[in-house]
C-alpha cells in the first residue's frame, strides 16, 4: 500500500509556500540530508528490523 505524505504540507507550512518540507525515515537519514524522493506514493518500510506499522518520519521544514 502506498501513502501521500504531500497531504500534510500545508500542516507543516501553514500555508507558506516559502518553505521547503523534507521527509526522512531515519534520523540519520536527516542528519547527512538523504530524504525520500517519491512523496506522494510512499510505501511503508520496515528499519532496522523493527515492525513497519506504524512507522516515524522525521521531517525538516527550512
Amino acid at each position: 500500500m502506498y501513502y501521500s505524505l504531500f497531504f500534510l504540507l500545508s500542516l507543516f507550512t501553514g500555508g507558506n509556500s516559502s518553505w521547503s518540507v523534507n521527509y526522512f525515515e531515519t534520523m540519520a537519514d536527516v542528519t547527512v540530508n538523504n530524504p525520500i524522493l517519491v512523496v506522494t506514493a510512499y510505501a511503508k518500510t520496515s528499519i532496522g528490523g523493527l515492525p513497519h506499522n506504524p512507522q516515524t518520519i522525521f521531517i525538516t521544514v527550512s
